[in-house]
């Protein structure tokens, strides 16, 4: 895990073939916060991008890198002091050498970010 104290993973269901629900507590608690920002915390969309790198990893039993990112949207802000869980709806893809992957994150109101890539 690159950032130590950023999140826990909470669990991950098997909804369907390569099709998972994870749950994340986000800790507000994180140094991440200290400089993005000080008296707003923002979780940061790399470090967002880089936990679902290694919750498909982990699913995965891999250590692959994120190849590309062919789509990125980030739809709203997460605050930890107001959203401190999220869940992933996460559909990974395996190929011969490399994994496509689909991830929505939101909580029961917002969805607050998409992302579409490829991991190797």
């Amino acid at each position: 895990m690159l950032i130590q104290d950023f999140y826990k993973h909470i669990s991950t269901n098997t909804v369907a073939e390569n099709q998972y629900e994870v749950t994340v507590h986000l800790n507000p608690n994180s140094a991440v916060y200290a400089g993005h920002f000080p008296d707003q915390p923002i979780a940061p969309g790399v470090v967002l991008t880089q936990m679902v790198k290694e919750i498909s990893n982990d699913i995965l039993g891999k250590s692959w890198i994120l190849r590309e990112a062919s789509q990125i949207k980030f739809l709203a802000m997460v605050d930890p002091n107001k959203t401190s869980q999220l869940t992933l709806d996460l559909v990974l893809q395996p190929e011969e050498n490399s994994c496509k992957i689909k991830c929505v994150a939101k909580d029961a109101e917002t969805s607050y970010f998409k992302l579409i890539g490829t991991l190797s």
